[in-house]
């Protein structure tokens, strides 16, 4: 069974009401890769027979195939994600139905999808206005918790600087989640530390990486204190 580790990450996510647009941090195959481990996370629960988890696994699917959708303008890119979001719901709604069979096959379908997806070629990757992530604020606390847990034990600090952007741009889409500037500095500013600590982290050793880790969760622990007095 695979477990994540939920915590801090995400009382500082959240967004604001006075700047709308949206424009991509890292590159989609970021959240390519989120994506595919998280759909790795359902088959496990589906496995299980754990339902509880495997709906949690497909709201954090969902939510991530929605966000992968507005990497882009381009129309193909969109046709191709509209499929790929049609198919999270699906399988999102056969696994609060626990049929496992149904579910399966949806995962099987959503795998070949995001092949399909792995080497798309995106010719616009301008702002998008009025941007409003999928999802609620646990589905995206789950998401990057899971991020960043899986970051502390990549092999390397190529590796875990995948993660690190991960939560980046999980960051940078929160920011749209919930209105006031003050939700709005809070996302920025992990979204920034986490660019700056993968971008330090990417030729190191884990061993080496794992300290400069810590800075992303020290800023997460700040706002969450600050939150909590």
């Amino acid at each position: 069974m695979l477990i994540r580790v939920t915590g801090l990450l995400c009382l500082s996510l959240l967004a604001s009401s006075s700047e709308r647009t949206y424009t991509p941090v890292t590159s989609p195959d970021i959240l390519h890769a989120g994506l595919e481990s998280n759909l790795e996370f359902v088959r496990q629960w589906l496995k299980d027979g754990d339902f509880k988890s495997a709906v949690q696994s497909a709201q954090s699917l969902d939510a991530l195939a929605h966000l992968y959708a507005h990497q882009s303008s381009d129309a193909q890119w969109r046709a191709q994600t509209k499929r790929l979001r049609a198919l999270t719901a699906r399988l999102l709604d056969f696994c609060l139905r626990k049929d496992k069979a149904k579910a399966n096959e949806a995962r099987v379908a959503l795998t070949k999808e995001l092949k399909s997806l792995r080497n798309a070629t995106l010719k616009k990757r301008e702002g998008v206005k009025d941007y409003r992530p999928r999802g609620s604020t646990k589905t995206w606390m789950l998401l990057m918790d899971g991020a960043y847990s899986d970051g502390k034990f990549a092999e390397d600090g190529k590796d875990m600087a995948r993660y690190v952007r991960e939560v980046a741009e999980e960051a940078n889409a929160l920011r749209f989640l919930r209105g006031g500037e003050d939700w709005n500095k809070l996302a920025t500013g992990v979204r920034d530390v986490a660019l700056e600590v993968a971008t330090k982290i990417e030729s190191k050793s884990s061993k080496e990486a794992k300290p400069v880790l810590k800075k992303i969760y020290q800023r997460c622990k700040a706002c969450h204190d600050h939150y909590r007095r």
